[in-house]
Parts: structure tokens; C-alpha cells; sequence
């Protein structure tokens, strides 16, 4: 079947990483000549995703890829279902990310969602080890896939523009505003940095009122050109992430040659090797974060070494054209089953 093949996305939309991933993913189908049929919902389809059920794929669709909460919805349609899991929530994240509501609506909602769309799945698409190794550890998931994630490498590029280095260092920060990102750590780590060090926030796609912090600069909105210039401006990418499904932000720094400084964490363990392209933090160790801030900012040459190493990771362990090769070879395989 091959590049004739029609993928249908039903995707509702979450303001997070997950649009990201299928606009990604979408874009690259298109570019190697796949019908691509991407269809957004409104947020609220969450709560009852039921009211999907009547929505029908395009004519002619071969295959539906969706999200593990709300896939399930559309396999009435007699097409194979590939579902992607993204971040596990269910029996994961209470107290250290989540608050006991969350932890209810993930346990008794979300989780039963994920259950039936697994269960429904042809295939199960996730994008790091750690992450598949959260839901194996919860779920029974079929014909289960590693398939990471991927930047756009000539947009997401080291800059070109001379910056004079001086005695502040830049730590650039991107994210939504939330305890599963680490924001409310923000404050105790601005505290324990000294002044030598400047970080700006960039807020990410959710529009969210942020509480503003002495020696923090806020910014949103951004273009992705804009994006880019901002991790260009940067000496380093800090991530104070409790949790990922992929590690976006820290691929993105890296693709710009810039070192990443996080927590060892599910996710962003995958994407950063210590030592090579940045270095991991014990989580929730702000004063650990610190320190290998400082041991990057006290050495011009360790970070610019850091950042080639990223750069070559960027460009050969999560290449998009390998990763876009085993989706379309796992489209053909269920298309013509």
C-alpha cells in the first residue's frame, strides 16, 4: 500500500507536547507523500470522549492513530487502531506532581480509558524506554513500539549570531506552568542561584496566568522563531520536570548546542546522557541543580562541549527520518495484515 495509505489523527486537543508530537508527525507523513488526515477536537472531549463516536473517518481512511485517552472511541470503525502513550498518569504522580483530585480523575477516568484503548490497539507507539517501562508496569499493552521522538533540525539549529560572553549565565527555562513541570520549584531555585546567574521562563502552549518572581523574566507567546532565538541567547536549558513522556525541550536545547541541567527523571533520562550532553540532577535536589548549573557556568568550554555533543545526538540518535521510517513501515505492516 505504501504512500497511498490515509491515516486519520483524531486528536483532542491538550495544549501540551502531545499537539506537538502529531503535528510533528503529521507534517513528516505529508513529506514523504502519506495521506495525513489530522482532526482537532476541543478540550473538552476529554471529560467524554463517548461524543467522538459519532464523528466518522475520511472516506477512504486505511488506518486511525490516536491518543491512549480517547482512542478507544474509534474502533468501531473496523480499522486498525494504532494508539500512542504518551505520559502515564494512572496510579503515577500523587502526591509529588499531582494533588489527590487529579490523582482520582487519572485513577477511576483516565485510566479506564486507557484500558479500553489498549485493549482496542493494534499497536501501542511509545517514546522512551522509561515511559513504556511506566505503562507495561500498569497496563497489558499489544505489539507495544519504541518509536522516539524527533526536532526539526534545520529550524532547531545552533545559532550564528555572535553573543560577547560576560559574567552573567543565561538559564532558559520552557514550559507549561505546573507541578508535574517543576514550576513551583522555580522560586527556590532562583533563591539558590547566585547573581552571576539570569533566568527567563518561557511559557508554553497552555495560555496560563503565571505568579511573577524576583530576578525571573516571563515571557509568551512566542513564534517558533522566536523560540529558537531564545535558546541561541541561552547558555544552558534547565528542566525542573518531575515527569515526561519525551523530553522536547531538552532535544530542542540540544539541537541549538546548548547543555541541559534536569532532574533524573522518566523521559527526559532518555533523551540527556551525563556527562556527554548535560548532566541529571537528583530529583527535587534544587541545591544538586545548582551545583551542576555552576560547574557549566564556571567553564565556557564545558558547556560549548556539552552542546556539540547535543547537537550530534540531535542529528543521529533521534533522527526524524528513522523515526518517521518505522511509522510508516508499522502503517504498511497493519494496512496490509
Amino acid at each position: 500500500m505504501g504512500s497511498n495509505m490515509r491515516i486519520w489523527f483524531p486528536t483532542v486537543r491538550a495544549g501540551s507536547g502531545s499537539d506537538v508530537y502529531v503535528e510533528r508527525l503529521v507534517s513528516g507523513l505529508r513529506e514523504h507523500g502519506i495521506d495525513a488526515c489530522l482532526q482537532w477536537f476541543d478540550h473538552r472531549f476529554e471529560l467524554y470522549p463517548w461524543a467522538l463516536r459519532r464523528i466518522n473517518p475520511p472516506a477512504g481512511t486505511d488506518l486511525v492513530h490516536a491518543n491512549s485517552w480517547n482512542g478507544f472511541v474509534f474502533h468501531h470503525h473496523g480499522l486498525p487502531l494504532v494508539i500512542t502513550a504518551f505520559h502515564c498518569v494512572y496510579r503515577n504522580g500523587f502526591p509529588s506532581w499531582k494533588t489527590r483530585l487529579q490523582s482520582i480523575y487519572h485513577n477511576n477516568w483516565i485510566g479506564h480509558f486507557e484500558r479500553l484503548s489498549f485493549a482496542h490497539a493494534a499497536a501501542v507507539v511509545a517514546m522512551t524506554p522509561s515511559a513504556a517501562a511506566d505503562f507495561s508496569h500498569r497496563f497489558t499493552l499489544p505489539g507495544l513500539r519504541l518509536i522516539h521522538g524527533w526536532v526539526d533540525t534545520d529550524l532547531f539549529k545552533p545559532g550564528e549570531t555572535y553573543r560577547a560572553h560576560d559574567a552573567t549565565t543565561r538559564i532558559l527555562i520552557v514550559g507549561n506552568s505546573s507541578k508535574r513541570k517543576g514550576m513551583d520549584l522555580l522560586p527556590q531555585l532562583r533563591a539558590q542561584l547566585g547573581e552571576q546567574f539570569s533566568i527567563t521562563v518561557i511559557g508554553g502552549l497552555r495560555a496560563e496566568q503565571r505568579k511573577m518572581h524576583l530576578g525571573v523574566t516571563f515571557k509568551t507567546g512566542l513564534s517558533l522563531a522566536q523560540l529558537v532565538a531564545e535558546y541561541h541567547a541561552a547558555d544552558m536549558l534547565v528542566s525542573l520536570s518531575r515527569y515526561e513522556g519525551f523530553g522536547y525541550t531538552a532535544l530542542e536545547a540540544m539541537a541549538c548546542a546548548k547543555p541541559v541541567v534536569a532532574f533524573d527523571v522518566t523521559g527526559i533520562r532518555d533523551i540527556v546522557i551525563p556527562g556527554v550532553t548535560g548532566f541529571l540532577a537528583e530529583q527535587e535536589d534544587t541545591l544538586d541543580m545548582v551545583r551542576l548549573c555552576e560547574r557549566i557556568g564556571s567553564n565556557r568550554e564545558l558547556g560549548l562541549q556539552l552542546g556539540r555533543a547535543g547537537r550530534e545526538a540531535a542529528l543521529q540518535r533521534f533522527n526524524q527520518e528513522s523515526a518517521l521510517q518505522s511509522y510508516i513501515n508499522m502503517y504498511s505492516r497493519l494496512c496490509n495484515s
